[in-house]
């Protein structure tokens, strides 16, 4: 069996994860790779992204226009697959550990789905208004519910981050232009805690966030 690494991104800035599997050939792990590639794309709403490059005057979209963004989805995102390097690579335990053939516990492919034990919580994380607020991440173990919500505030926070700048959620830097604009007088330090307090507050309004025990 050999360590692999598998990356998934978007053509999108800062919308990307990593994850690890245990097989016995690359090959094997390809059609995994794919599913979690265009999950990372949806999470993230790659699909609504493409048809506002495709129709940027429409508000709403036809069959048809959404027919046609789907044809082009595969050029939006991908993945690599690479084997682990322990000299290089960092520590193997700090990923999510996704498929684990050498592990008899549940077949999907050929590959093993790693089983958790313990308590497991739901994850649920998203933006608010037309973004659809929060959507199940993933379910993972964790000590308590206290500890869940804050993952779950974790992942809220980098899909705020990834949107900042565009569709209506303004970010930090236009924050901080915002503030200037408004006061003349204020030195760079107090202009950037200004920035950051607006900032947080934009957060606030956008954000939505949980973790639900699994019974």
């Amino acid at each position: 069996m050999k360590k692999f690494i598998i990356r998934v991104y978007t053509n999108w800035c800062g919308e990307d994860n990593e994850y690890t599997a245990i097989a016995e050939s690359e090959q094997l792990l390809k059609p995994i790779a794919e599913d979690l590639a265009y999950e990372n794309f949806s999470f993230f709403g790659g699909p609504g992204e493409i048809l506002e490059e495709l129709f940027p005057e429409e508000e709403e979209y036809t069959e048809k226009m959404e027919a046609e963004a789907a044809e082009i989805e595969s050029e939006y995102y991908g993945y690599s697959i690479e084997e682990w390097d322990e000299n290089i690579d960092d520590d193997w335990e700090w990923y999510r550990l996704i498929y684990d053939q050498s592990k008899e516990i549940s077949q999907t492919d050929g590959a093993v789905i790693e089983e958790i034990p313990g308590k497991l919580y739901e994850i649920y994380a998203g933006l608010a208004g037309g973004f659809g607020g929060a959507r199940y991440i993933e379910t993972l173990e964790f000590d308590s519910l206290e500890s869940a919500e804050s993952y779950a505030y974790d992942c809220v926070v980098d899909i705020f981050e990834s949107h900042a700048g565009h569709n209506g959620i303004i970010s930090w830097a236009e924050c901080l232009a915002e503030i200037a604009s408004e006061y003349d007088d204020l030195s760079s330090d107090q202009l950037e805690q200004y920035a950051d307090q607006k900032y947080a507050e934009e957060m606030d309004n956008w954000i939505s966030y949980h973790a639900i025990e699994v019974e």
